[in-house]
């Protein structure tokens, strides 16, 4: 088992998640089905998912993009290579729409695996496991966002009383 203290490879925490296991400790089990990450790796405490407006989702469609048109390009070229020269071009256009629409769905838990781990390497080299590699760094996020709700609502406060104040 990996300690949340040892540091975890770039070439180590890719090929765990090209595996669909946990980048940091490599526990597998870390989906909730095909499309969905749990919120947390159960051994490790990882945050695999974060809120929608921390933009994670595009990283995630990114990489998915990115891996469904080559496992696309891959296909078709593989197949004209395989019947050179005498090609059935429509075979080939059946074969490229079926590949874009089937391509997406099989790459997209690697992908969204592949993006937390990206994160996770990236925050652990920089030294701010703030999003992914450290839950108390959330909660000081959070903390953060909460002292924000805060100074805003003081100040909508501010503007009440002052408007109720003018008002008399």
């Amino acid at each position: 088992m990996t300690q949340s203290s040892e540091r975890v490879g770039v070439v180590k925490a890719l090929g765990r998640a090209l595996m669909l296991r946990c980048p940091r400790c490599g526990i597998s089990g870390i989906l909730n089905g095909w499309f969905k990450l749990k919120d947390s790796c159960p051994r490790c405490a990882l945050a695999l998912r974060r809120s929608p407006e921390d933009d994670e989702w595009f990283g995630g469609y990114f990489m998915n993009l990115m891996a469904s048109e080559l496992l696309m390009i891959f296909v078709v070229i593989g197949y004209v290579l395989l019947h050179w020269p005498a090609i059935d071009w429509t075979t080939v256009e059946v074969l490229s729409v079926v590949m874009v629409v089937v391509s997406p769905v099989i790459s997209y838990p690697f992908a969204k695996v592949l993006w937390v781990a990206i994160e996770f390497v990236f925050a652990e080299r920089a030294g701010t496991k703030n999003r992914r590699g450290d839950l108390r760094g959330r909660a000081k996020h959070e903390g953060r966002l909460g002292e924000e709700r805060r100074l805003r609502c003081e100040g909508e406060k501010q503007n009440g009383e002052t408007n109720g104040e003018t008002a008399l």
